[in-house]
């Protein structure tokens, strides 16, 4: 069997748009959520990833149509929001939106009024921003409260300049794929806000806060937003210029009446269970390797690194418990990780092959890749399709590091070189003028002319071209001394050699013409020498003055 019957046999079947989207209403009736890029392998076919499926989208493989994408496929027949690709608004959509909006509340909308009523996730805070900022096919400069005073009347009543301002305002929505110039403005306007709302508070004499009055607060937001507050939330309802920066400084910094040691999500997960990611709880050995067992019950085959959400935890991943492993974090032991866990638990040898390597059995593995593939394995081969287990990276690790009984502090390139005669191109022999003047004359005699840098393969010394040999004579590497070059040499050593007939100042005028160094002293007519070759260059006019 050839390599292409085996690439041919290695390819996966074609995929159907129509089987994708069954397996994305599958994965959304499951999880509530349609799936993305991050989403890990797809349930109903445990070898397919949403990643690949996105790669094939976008390059039209395995029978999908070229130049789309899971977010688009999904925004095209799901009817997802793509962040990529926001839908433009109009003028009269937005004035349509805000007369729906007053027909059913009795009053015009604000950026602060939250979402917009069947808009596919659109709110007013994001509008006033596009309007703002001239985004998504608006003209900029506008804002909401300006397009509804100029279009449908609207007259905003102007506070008294000493009047308190206890208005309520709603947090700030974050908008996804917002540009940055929208998030600056948004930014400026909350800090125009809490300036506003702090007006005549007494820095020094600030009021305590409780632990009740906190949760409470928490409360309120989270029956508005249908989420849980973090610092980043802004300001506080019903507050005088309260923020939930100001709230968790004070529960780490113990301040205004506050114990110290806590934070806002530390707090919100001991007294309203909301998960936090930074203060997880401990993990056990046995507990990890009891998931792994329902993991490979459920799949078939034991858990690694990406394979998504452990579904016995409401919030864990496979990938937080490897790097728990790693890290000796949440009561694990350290310097290990989930393949070592389950090899020595549950002998699944993922971490490592038991069988030893050695220099003989790498040798065999490279002689048959060589008969079968024409040229030498390197690091990018792959597999070993004598061990498919093992790959020429993974052999190039164990030789340059001592793994699996080899000694150590070799590479498989030098092992070839050493072994095989396979060129090193990290350890080339050095070089000598005695050496290239010899190749030189071979040359000379083989073809009655001189070589030049452009002379391509020297035949006596297989790997070594004539250009590359000129390089080394110009930057001085492989024993050389540097600052020279291929015509300079030769003019220096066989300067008196004729040259087809040619008298010695033509020979030496043929062999430099060829480097494409010519158009120089415009009184001799004369080429142009290399700067740094300064002896051959006053040599050069010297011979073809005469």
């Amino acid at each position: 069997m050839s390599v292409f019957d085996n690439v041919s046999m290695a390819r996966k079947s074609p995929l159907h748009v129509s089987q994708l989207l069954s397996w994305a209403d599958a994965h959304h009736k499951r999880t509530g959520k349609w799936p993305d890029v991050s989403s890990g392998h797809v349930e109903e076919a445990p070898e397919e990833k949403w990643c690949n499926i996105d790669c094939n989208l976008r390059y039209g493989g395995r029978g999908l149509p070229r130049g789309w994408s899971l977010a688009r496929l999904l925004a095209e027949f799901r009817g997802r929001r793509n962040p990529a690709a926001w839908p433009p608004h109009t003028l009269e959509q937005i004035l349509a939106w805000a007369d729906a909006f007053h027909d059913r509340t009795g009053k015009w909308p604000m950026g602060t009024s939250g979402a917009i009523e069947d808009a596919n996730g659109e709110d007013w805070g994001a509008v006033d921003m596009a309007l703002h900022a001239g985004s998504r096919g608006l003209p900029p400069g506008n804002t909401l409260a300006r397009l509804l005073r100029e279009q449908r009347g609207v007259q905003r009543k102007r506070r008294r300049k000493n009047a308190p301002r206890h208005a309520r305002e709603s947090a700030p929505v974050v908008v996804e794929g917002a540009t940055t110039r929208e998030l600056e403005s948004r930014a400026e306007a909350m800090r125009r806000q809490i300036a506003r709302r702090r007006q005549g508070r007494n820095v020094h004499n600030l009021p305590l806060f409780t632990i009740d009055k906190i949760l409470a607060w928490a409360d309120a937001y989270h029956a508005r937003h249908a989420a849980w507050p973090n610092r980043r939330a802004g300001l506080i309802d019903g507050t005088l210029g309260e923020t939930w920066t100001a709230v968790d400084i004070a529960l780490s910094r113990g301040l205004r009446g506050l114990p110290s040691g806590s934070s806002l999500p530390r707090l919100l997960c001991e007294h309203r269970g909301v998960f936090n990611a930074h203060d997880q709880p401990p993990l056990s050995v046995e507990q990890v390797v009891a998931w792994a067992d329902a993991h490979h019950a459920r799949k078939g085959e034991w858990p690694m690194v990406d394979s998504g959400p452990i579904l016995e935890s409401s919030h864990e991943t496979w990938c937080w418990v490897n790097h728990a492993l790693r890290a000796g974090r949440r009561g694990l032991p350290g310097r290990t990780s989930l393949a070592r866990l389950l090899d020595e638990h549950r002998g699944t040898h993922k971490a490592s092959d038991p069988k030893p390597l050695t220099l003989r059995r790498i040798l065999a593995w490279a002689d048959a890749y060589r008969r079968r593939v024409g040229k030498w394995p390197s690091t990018r081969s792959g597999p070993v399709a004598e061990s498919p287990d093992d790959s020429w990276q993974a052999i190039e690790l164990s030789l340059r590091h001592g793994l699996r009984g080899l000694k150590g502090g070799s590479s498989l390139a030098r092992l070839l070189a050493e072994r095989r005669g396979k060129r090193n191109r990290a350890s080339l022999p050095t070089l000598s003028e005695s050496q290239i003047l010899a190749w030189a004359d071979t040359y000379f005699a083989r073809h009655g002319k001189w070589p030049t840098q452009k002379s391509g393969p020297i035949e006596d010394a297989p790997g070594e071209t004539w250009g590359g040999i000129n390089d080394c004579l110009e930057s001085g590497r492989r024993g050389l001394p540097g600052g020279a070059s291929l015509a300079g040499l030769l003019n220096r050593h066989r300067r008196g050699k004729a040259v087809g007939g040619q008298a010695p100042a033509a020979a030496f005028a043929a062999a430099t013409a060829e480097t494409g160094e010519d158009g120089g002293d415009a009184a001799f007519g004369l080429p142009t020498f290399r700067v740094h070759d300064s002896a051959a260059r006053v040599e050069g006019y010297a011979l073809l003055k005469r």
